[in-house]
Parts: structure tokens; C-alpha cells; sequence
């Protein structure tokens, strides 16, 4: 028993989570490469502690741990779904290519899943909510918008050398995709303003105007347009209700706009490796358009052709097949020769799972947001509500760029929003707290 309880507070505690979080894109990088080993990483030596002591806890401390609700339900349903999905397609790929996708569903899917579940554990408290945030706004955020200034400036590459980079003339970071990279930060940013708004003391706030600039100018230097959409959509929601934050972020877009403008224009000529990396060239990139355009296409041609069960869940299932799915009336076939993924998650699921994968995946994210809804109503209990809009500007983030890229192959988005939605699971103190003052009125 008294193992149990001492489990039960170290896995109370969000130290070894947030450092999981705070860690996977930033120092545990280098460490990644200076231990060269192909599948014992960081991350998940850290994971598997988490889940050894988890593991503990639900045997000797089971009457400690919340119980799997809605969401953890969805989860389990779609994880089953896609397993099923994957092991149909065995006998048809290398023992190279189940290799890598094994590795994908363990980081992309089942880790990110149980992270939600062990920051549901986690006792929060408002000290502990705002150190956390802290953290990742000090260290993700200011790292990576660090390593995007000079990316742009020199070509220094910080992705661990295990990656391939996709997008070569835009700011990455320590990311394979400079999509993933900018939607991190975009949620960094709105972390940011979640300090701000707890943050009286001017010094704190001149440093968090400071650094939020600085990962805006990362998120301009990442180049992605549908990013140049969201991120200010993203800011106007959680601007709108809360005025004290609109001269913040005024400020933070003026010095990252002062910051980001004239490096690109002077710098980035005389320094830069890349052909044309300017802003214009990307805003005027219409060939990427139609690359984009003709896979959704062809994505949709295929998931009307096996609409059900789908072609199977794989890394490479849409580039194997949409050579026999094109619809040469409707786009030349040149337009889809490069594209490899549909660009749109909700399509590259519909057409590996089918509609029962879709319908599992739509079931998730619709208990996530249920999640963050609930927590938002639940206005007494102060030490979740007062973060929840900003998960839930996230959240929307999220959703909107789904659209336009393939998110369930971008892990550690996914790792950071579910902990942060985690993190809204009112605590039984403030339940207690909560109901008392209700019994009283």
C-alpha cells in the first residue's frame, strides 16, 4: 500500500510528463544524434518510464487512477481500427517498410493517446499549470523560433539526422515538414498569451512579448500559407472576448514583422543557400497549388472506389496506389506526379481506413472538443477554465490546417494537444470546492 500511494505521487507530479513534452523537439534532438541508436530514443526511453510507472500505479494504486471516459474510448476504438487496417496490408510491404510504419503507430498514435491518459492523472493546480506553461513557452517556443532565424539566415539544419526535410527552402526547426514546425508554434504563441494574461509583473511580460515575437518570426519563416491564414484566426479567438490581449499581440506581431522583413529582404539574398526564399515566391508558388489540388482529387477518386474498408493504413499507401485512380478528365496527370500524400488528413483516412476509420477518427475529435467545451462551462473551477480557451483555439488551429495537410503523420502536434487537453481535467479538490459553494448559494 504504501508503494502504491508513492507511485501514485510520483505520477501525480507533471515533472517526467512535461518533461516528455517540453524535451521531444528540443534537447533530447542532439542527445537523439549523439546516441545514434536506430530505435531506442529519448522520447521513448522516457515514454516507457512513464508507462512502467503507470503500469504500477493501476496495480498497486488502482483506486488513485480516473477511469478511461470518452475520449479514451474513441481512442481505443480508431487505434483498433487502424491496427486492423495496417495488418491486412503485411504481406504486401518489405520487413523495412513494417518496420517504419510499426515505429509511425507507436509515435504518431499510441504514444500521443497515452499521454492524454497520464495528464489526465496528473494532479493540476494553478502553480503547477503555470510552471508547465512556462516551460514550453521558454523552451519550445524561444528554441524553436531561435532555430528559425537561423535557418533562414545560414541553412542550418537542427532536424535530427534520422529525418529527411521535405521543405528545404523554409524554416523547419527540428521538424522533418515546416507545416508541423509552424502549427507548433502557433500553439506556443497562444500558450504565450495564456501567460501574459496570468502575468502582472512587467519584466515577466517584457520577456513574454519578447519571445512570443520571436516564435512569430519563426512561424512567418516557415513559409506555409495556409498558416498565414490560421495563426491570426487562432489569435483573433482568443483576442476577441479578452482586449487586455490585443495590444500584446499587436506589439508581438509589430517586432516580429520588424524582425522578419528586413532579414528576409537584405539577409537572406546575401546568406541564404536556397534559390529564392522570399516571401513573394512562395505567395506566387501556384504549381504546389495544383499539386495540392490534384491530390485531394485523386485522393477522392480512390476513397470512392473502396469506400468502406479503404486501401489499407500505411505510410506509403496513397503513392502506391493513385497512379490507378487519377481523373484524367478532370486534371493532367503531371499535376499529381509528385505529391505522395493527399494534403488533407480527413482524406488520407477516409481512403486507408474507409468510412469506418473516418467515423472513429470524427468520434475522437469530436470527444476532444466535448473535452474542452466542458471544461470551459465549468467557469468555478479556475485553475482549468482559465486555459481552456486557448486549447481550444489550438484545437481549432488543428482542425483548420487538417485540411491542408496530412496531421496524422505530424506526432508531435498531436502529442502536444492532447496533453494540453489533458491538462483540462477538472481536479476533485475543485469539484468538491465547486459543488460546496453551489450547495451553499
Amino acid at each position: 500500500m504504501h508503494l502504491g500511494r508513492r507511485i501514485a505521487a510520483w505520477t501525480e507530479s507533471p515533472s517526467l510528463l512535461a518533461l516528455l513534452v517540453a524535451g521531444t523537439p528540443t534537447f533530447f534532438v542532439p542527445l537523439d544524434d549523439w546516441l545514434g541508436l536506430p530505435l531506442v530514443r529519448p522520447p521513448r526511453v522516457l515514454f516507457a518510464v512513464l508507462a512502467l510507472l503507470f503500469a504500477a500505479r493501476a496495480l498497486f494504486a488502482a483506486d488513485t487512477l480516473k477511469k478511461p471516459g470518452s475520449v479514451e474510448k474513441a481512442m481505443a476504438s480508431y487505434f483498433a481500427i487502424v491496427i486492423v487496417s495496417w495488418l491486412t496490408t503485411l504481406d504486401l510491404k518489405s520487413a523495412a517498410l513494417i518496420k517504419r510504419e510499426g515505429a509511425m503507430l507507436l509515435d504518431h498514435v499510441l504514444v500521443p493517446f497515452c499521454v492524454y491518459f497520464f495528464a489526465r492523472q496528473v494532479r493540476w493546480t494553478s502553480l503547477r499549470i503555470v510552471t508547465v506553461v512556462f516551460l514550453l513557452v521558454f523552451v519550445v517556443g524561444l528554441y524553436l523560433g531561435l532555430t528559425a532565424i537561423l535557418q533562414e539566415l545560414f541553412g542550418w539544419s537542427f532536424a535530427p539526422q534520422r529525418v529527411v526535410v521535405t521543405h528545404t527552402a523554409r524554416a523547419t526547426g527540428t521538424f522533418s515538414n515546416s507545416i508541423e514546425f509552424g502549427v507548433v508554434l502557433t500553439i506556443v504563441v497562444l500558450l504565450t498569451l495564456f501567460a501574459a494574461l496570468r502575468s502582472s509583473a512587467a519584466a515577466t511580460r517584457a520577456a513574454l512579448l519578447a519571445t512570443a515575437a520571436v516564435i512569430l518570426v519563426g512561424v512567418i519563416f516557415c513559409k506555409a500559407r495556409a498558416l498565414w491564414l490560421t495563426t491570426p484566426l487562432a489569435l483573433f479567438i482568443v483576442c476577441r472576448p479578452r482586449p487586455a490581449l490585443v495590444r500584446f499581440v499587436g506589439a508581438a506581431l509589430f517586432l516580429a514583422a520588424a524582425i522578419a522583413v528586413p532579414l528576409n529582404r537584405v539577409a537572406v539574398p546575401r546568406f541564404s543557400p536556397f534559390e529564392d526564399a522570399s516571401f513573394s515566391a512562395r505567395a506566387t508558388d501556384l504549381p504546389s497549388l495544383r499539386a495540392r489540388l490534384a491530390a485531394n482529387l485523386v485522393a477522392i477518386d480512390m476513397a470512392v472506389h473502396k469506400p468502406l474498408l479503404g486501401f489499407g493504413f500505411g505510410i506509403e499507401t496513397f503513392a502506391q496506389n493513385k497512379a490507378a485512380y487519377h481523373p484524367e478528365w478532370l486534371i493532367p496527370r503531371p499535376w499529381a506526379a509528385f505529391p505522395t500524400v493527399p494534403h488533407n488528413t480527413y482524406l488520407h483516412v477516409l481512403l486507408m481506413t474507409g468510412l469506418i476509420g473516418l467515423a472513429a477518427y470524427v468520434w475522437l475529435g469530436y470527444g476532444l472538443w466535448a473535452r474542452i467545451e466542458s471544461s470551459l462551462e465549468q467557469r468555478a473551477l479556475a485553475d482549468t477554465a482559465e486555459l481552456a480557451p486557448f486549447v481550444r483555439a489550438a484545437f481549432v488551429l488543428v482542425l483548420l490546417n487538417a485540411l491542408a495537410v496530412d496531421l496524422i503523420f505530424f506526432s508531435y502536434v498531436v502529442l502536444l494537444l492532447l496533453f494540453l487537453i489533458g491538462m483540462l481535467e477538472p481536479q476533485a479538490t475543485e469539484i468538491n470546492a465547486h459543488d460546496s459553494s453551489t450547495h451553499d448559494s
